[in-house]
């Protein structure tokens, strides 16, 4: 599949195209956006959360909260271990960033106008 999305063939391109829009459309024939599919995900979170009462969610938030700033503290008062590889420190640090954004984003929500933005971006690139 990897292969297939980084091929520059014209006939894998096309087809790949071609798929996608067949997924757009049966989407529309049976009325659902991918939004409306996106928005209810996270209501079906939060009344989860809401419903069962489970810790555990904030648990990992905390968590993750504390990791964040434990590691990058850590990082920029002391400095890299001579030790430890910049390669795999840089993807622990990464791993742990990206931990925090969807932290961030499950308590505080995410912008849909950053993926209207994307999807902006690349219907310009397509068209050029």
């Amino acid at each position: 599949m990897d292969a297939a999305i980084t091929s520059t063939d014209p006939d894998i391109l096309l087809k790949l195209k071609q798929a996608d829009n067949d997924f757009q459309a049966q989407l529309k024939a049976l009325d659902i956006s991918e939004e409306k599919l996106h928005t209810d995900d996270t209501a079906n979170a939060r009344a989860r959360e809401v419903s069962v009462h489970d810790s555990t969610p904030r648990i990992i938030a905390y968590l993750v909260i504390v990791l964040v700033l434990a590691g990058e503290g850590s990082m920029f008062f002391f400095g890299a271990a001579k030790s430890i590889d910049g390669v795999v420190l840089g993807r622990i640090l990464g791993t742990l960033d990206s931990a925090l954004i969807l932290v961030l984003s499950y308590y505080f929500g995410s912008s849909a106008g950053s993926a209207a933005k994307t999807d902006t971006i690349a219907k310009i690139v397509e068209g050029k």
